[in-house]
């Protein structure tokens, strides 16, 4: 079976759709066709705003115009972890997979302390994923963090972040390669874009700090990742590069959409 494509949220920079509901409201009206979920992320200490944009009757019938949604949850900036938060992130996650509305949810491998609480609380059938960091955190970015995680957490499917894997090279790390050997039985996810900001000014606005870009922004050697991640049977494929303003963004997620179906054929 091939995986889903899913886009992330967080990628929608327009300076238009600023808020979580004029997003997933946006997604809705002009990328329902493109691609098959959306993947809404925050970090946890934002949770009271979340909630408050979801029960938005008219955000949460978007959001379920989609079929492969998840969440993504960073908890290591701006707001330390606590127990009250931790359980409303939980407890947003089990109400909206018993609504049909995600099918996931994902968190950065730096609250692994947390991981037994969150898999005790969580409701079943909802897939329990982690994620790899990148060159901006202090751990939790290596081969070795990564390897002893999957041993640890049998249990959890690990989002694996090719970007993030990309960003450490320079300091020592290994590639792609090599984590797929690790731990490519555990991959449930793939975060999908090209590290650094490849755009021009006018695709993405003067302001606007790029972290991932689109992989058909640069394609020279985009055909060998993704058939090289092809080899992986994984449930989803998030698009997590940043999304150019206005109508052009519509045109190139279509574009990667295209890209990645190609080279998945």
């Amino acid at each position: 079976m091939k995986p889903k494509i899913t886009l992330s949220l967080q990628g929608i920079v327009d300076s238009e759709l600023k808020t979580l509901e004029s997003r997933i409201i946006y997604a809705r009206e002009h990328l329902a066709e493109i691609v098959e979920g959306l993947e809404i992320g925050f970090f946890a200490h934002k949770i009271d705003d979340i909630l408050e944009s979801i029960e938005d009757n008219v955000v949460l019938e978007a959001i379920q115009g989609f079929q492969a949604n998840s969440l993504h949850i960073a908890g290591f900036a701006k707001g330390e972890m606590n127990s009250k938060i931790l359980d409303r992130v939980i407890s947003l996650a089990n109400d909206l997979y018993e609504r049909e509305s995600i099918k996931s949810i994902g968190y950065h491998l730096d609250m692994v302390e947390y991981f037994d609480y969150i898999r005790s609380s969580s409701i079943s059938g909802l897939q329990l994923n982690w994620e790899n960091l990148g060159s901006d955190a202090s751990s939790c970015n290596t081969i070795e963090e990564v390897a002893l995680a999957a041993q640890r957490f049998p249990e959890w499917g690990v989002t694996l972040d090719v970007a993030h894997i990309l960003e450490m090279v320079p300091f020592g790390q290994p590639s792609i390669e090599e984590y797929l050997e690790k731990v490519g039985d555990y991959i449930k996810q793939i975060h999908l874009s090209w590290p650094g900001n490849l755009y021009s000014r006018d695709l993405v606005g003067p302001n606007t700090d790029a972290r991932h870009s689109l992989l058909c922004v640069d394609t020279k050697t985009t055909s060998s990742l993704i058939k090289l991640i092809s080899k992986l049977i994984v449930d989803t494929i998030t698009i997590e590069g940043v999304i150019p303003l206005g109508r052009e963004g519509i045109r190139f997620v279509k574009d990667e959409v295209s890209l990645i179906k190609k080279n998945l054929a």
